[in-house]
């Protein structure tokens, strides 16, 4: 047998935590039904004493028990496995929000309405930072828009 440690790999669709063996040999542990609950549920609000509770374990030591689900390793590798893959499916960043926005912006300039093309550009203007306030007067119907950086401090 070699001396070498074994690899642990993980799968998500089953729940399940592999460790390879360099022999070639696999061996598969399995979270508990308690344990896969309290992962899917820690997924809901990071908080492991309520995934506990919710997960099956008593209310009266969940606090404990959801800090010790969350060091086990086996546990761990699923709920990191499971982020992971949130994230990813979830990738939401400045840049792909602005380009949804501009293309919100084309067709409504294409279809000929100014108010949503207009909201759509103040959208873009805040997700950089830009706080735009506009004013129309009652009595000439000018409109003043006034921009600044959310760091500028109140406007007048």
């Amino acid at each position: 047998m070699s001396s070498q440690p074994p690899t642990r790999t993980s799968n998500t669709k089953t729940g399940l935590a592999t460790l390879k063996k360099i022999s070639g040999k696999t061996m598969t542990e399995t979270l508990s039904p308690k344990q896969e609950a309290f992962a899917k549920e820690y997924a809901i609000d990071k908080n492991a004493g309520k995934a506990a509770v919710r997960a099956g374990y008593s209310e009266k030591g969940a606090p404990v028990q959801g800090h010790r689900l969350l060091m086990n390793a086996k546990v761990k590798n699923v709920i990191e496995a499971d982020q992971a893959k949130h994230a990813e499916r979830c990738a939401v960043t400045i840049e792909s929000l602005a380009e949804e926005l501009s293309a919100d912006r084309d067709m409504a300039r294409r279809l000929e309405q100014p108010s949503p093309a207009i909201t759509a550009t103040m959208s873009i203007a805040k997700l950089y930072g830009l706080e735009v306030n506009k004013n129309q007067t009652e009595t000439s119907g000018e409109m003043v828009v006034n921009i600044k950086r959310f760091t500028d401090g109140p406007t007048e």
